[in-house]
């Protein structure tokens, strides 16, 4: 994931996500996998020298050496269908459901409205970067114009604390009016998506 700027913003009342692909992601084997080091907000130098093939080749696509305010985070993950990984954090910040049914997000620390977890949850001049890999699996995005009345609904939306199901039932029902679009990410390939960009959390491995 590669993040471009850290300056917290407002929760926008109209707001347009975006989402590109920049480049394929080439494994060479099976083996890469296994060969990859867990990473959590860890800065380029320090992946390229701890990360695997994958997470140098991934770095390899931003051009990391002159690249400034960039965080790279990987996980290994293995889970039955229908299970996903992703930590949910309630507000004392502290993990209440380490794999959980599929829902959609967009804030890195669900849940955490203070702090720093807090700040780069409403920084939404941030720009991601992601690939899926390992098995097949279906990871979407959902994309388009989001619009609220007052900035206290903005943010119930944007930043719940703990009610995830509230939203969820919001973006499936834009979705049905067609509001909203839902997108496949391909796999093996490094998306770039902005801030406020839900995802539907599949069964993946991430970089």
């Amino acid at each position: 994931m590669r993040t471009e700027s850290t300056t917290a913003s407002r929760i926008p009342l109209r707001f347009r996500n975006m989402l590109r692909c920049v480049a394929p992601l080439h494994s060479k084997s099976d083996q890469a996998i296994q060969d990859e080091t867990p990473l959590l907000a860890a800065e380029p130098s320090f992946a390229w020298k701890h990360g695997g093939p994958l997470t140098r080749a991934f770095l390899d696509s931003l051009d990391w050496e002159r690249a400034e305010g960039v965080l790279i985070d990987s996980s290994l993950v293995w889970l039955s269908p229908g299970l996903v990984h992703g930590v949910e954090l309630g507000p004392s910040g502290t993990a209440i459901g380490p794999r959980s049914p599929p829902r959609f997000i967009h804030e890195p620390f669900p849940g955490i409205l203070t702090g720093i977890r807090g700040a780069s949850n409403r920084n939404t001049r941030a720009i991601h970067r992601l690939c899926v890999l390992g098995l097949e699996c279906t990871p979407e995005v959902v994309l388009g114009d989001f619009e609220f009345s007052d900035l206290a609904t903005a943010e119930a939306f944007w930043l719940p604390c703990e009610d995830f199901a509230s939203r969820d039932l919001e973006i499936e029902r834009r979705l049905s009016s067609h509001s909203l679009t839902r997108q496949y990410v391909p796999l093996h390939t490094i998306i770039e998506f902005s801030w406020g960009t839900p995802i539907f959390r599949s069964m993946y491995l991430h970089y």
